[in-house]
């Protein structure tokens, strides 16, 4: 409307253009534009929304009367089998991770498509009307189609029920003259996770997020189609999506189906049902909707955090070999203070948990070792040489056979020290590799 009267001010003035006229003809002239432009009345859109609203009242009155439908009673499937639900999850926001909680918090929505045989008419015999979409509080008690009881599985349980009465209000119900139900709810659940620190800083995390509902699996099924490899996959850094969360990175997202008992324990039966145990357990399990999203940490800053004063430890460790006795002790000295303090910053940094020793405390293991090596080996040269110059700068005359004597000792210190070292990055890369494959004793 803003651009109308734009370009009807640009016409009036442009038809007054080289002629000097006064301000009441322009205005006389725009009036008559403006005249032209009809400007809907909103009282128009409110009657229309309140006789669509009152034949909407009138149509759900005819189909849920008392004694054509008992929104207690789950409707039928296909088949006279369970009803088939299809859920369908969007994630909107993850918060960042609570490693020391173990927990993730996630805020998204929730539809679920179903069909109901008892909720159909005639378009034509009802205004027209073939769809009605509301909030489900707007529907009148009486006038309310069956509705899934649904829950999320979370850390605090309680959190998530006493959130249910504001989710209330933004739960929307669409319903087709064909039957077709539509349930959307939002949700924000904090889910609990299951961390593994032992690979840290090159940590991956693994969190799933649970959706069932109170009804038997008898009842109710959730139809979600696991051969569809599209929908139930997706990994997120092949496909250049993977968002940051936090420290992490989400890269792998999956679903899948799973028999679960009836009580807040999501304890998967894997077992096989026989005899009376059959019997028993029809009545007390469901079925529940698995999302399961692995995120992977960002480790940029921990490798130089880490990774590389352990580095530099190393190094200086093993030049220690290179240069005079004296000399030597001083870089030992000074590799024996870096790695002191990475100690205390390791300690400050990782993440409190009992999955064993933690990968970058192996390295920093390993790095000790190497440097208490070195300072053995200093020692034994310091013990059998005395505290001379390098065999390079020797300041006063020694004999031929001491001077070989002295090399062929650095010699094999070195190469000692290097092989512990090469042990040291191997045995680092061995130890990750035997994790990523789980193979954990």
């Amino acid at each position: 409307m803003g651009i109308v009267l734009a370009l009807l001010v640009i016409l009036t003035i442009g038809s007054y253009s080289g002629a000097v006229d006064s301000e009441q003809e322009i205005l006389d002239q725009l009036y008559g534009y403006l005249e032209m432009v009809h400007f809907p009345d909103a009282k128009d859109g409110l009657r229309d929304s309140k006789q669509t609203f009152e034949a909407e009242q009138i149509l759900m009155s005819d189909i849920f009367g008392p004694t054509k439908y008992d929104r207690n009673v789950i409707p039928k499937g296909e088949g006279g089998l369970s009803l088939s639900i299809k859920p369908t999850v969007r994630i909107d926001h993850i918060e960042p991770l609570e490693e020391d909680e173990e927990a993730m918090t996630v805020h998204g929505s929730v539809t679920f498509e179903w069909k109901d045989g008892g909720v159909k008419w005639t378009p034509s015999d009802h205004h027209e009307i073939s769809v009605i979409s509301r909030r489900i509080g707007d529907f009148p008690m009486s006038s309310r189609v069956w509705t899934p009881v649904i829950y999320f599985k979370s850390a605090e349980p309680s959190d998530v029920r006493r959130s249910d009465g504001i989710e209330l209000q933004s739960t929307t119900l669409t319903i087709t003259h064909k039957g077709e139900v539509v349930l959307q709810r939002p949700f924000s659940v904090k889910t609990q996770c299951n961390f593994d620190f032992r690979d840290f800083p090159y940590d991956q995390q693994h969190c799933k997020l649970a959706i069932t509902s109170t009804h038997s699996m008898f009842d109710v099924f959730f139809d979600f189609d696991i051969r569809n490899e599209d929908q139930i996959v997706r990994q997120l850094r092949k496909d250049k999506m993977a968002p940051t969360i936090g420290d992490f990175v989400l890269v792998w997202v999956s679903a899948f189906n799973a028999v679960i008992k009836s009580d807040l324990k999501l304890e998967i039966l894997a077992k096989p049902w026989n005899g009376t145990e059959k019997d028993q357990l029809r009545a007390q399990t469901k079925v529940a909707l698995f999302i399961e999203m692995t995120f992977e940490r960002i480790d940029d800053k921990y490798f130089f955090l880490f990774n590389v004063p352990l580095l530099i430890v190393v190094v200086m460790a093993q030049g220690a070999a290179c240069f005079d006795t004296k000399k030597g002790f001083l870089f030992l000295g000074a590799a024996f203070l870096l790695l002191t303090n990475q100690g205390g910053l390791i300690a400050e940094k990782f993440p409190s948990n009992d999955d064993g020793t933690p990968l970058i405390a192996f390295m920093y293991y390993l790095a000790f070792a190497h440097m208490m090596e070195c300072l053995i080996g200093m020692f034994a040269l310091a013990y059998y040489f005395g505290n001379r110059e390098g065999v390079t700068t020797i300041r006063r005359p020694a004999p031929a056979k001491y001077i070989m004597d002295e090399m062929w000792a650095r010699t094999v210190y070195f190469s000692v020290t290097g092989l512990t070292l090469a042990i040291i990055v191997y045995g680092t890369l061995f130890v990750r590799s035997w994790r990523h494959f789980d193979l954990r004793a």
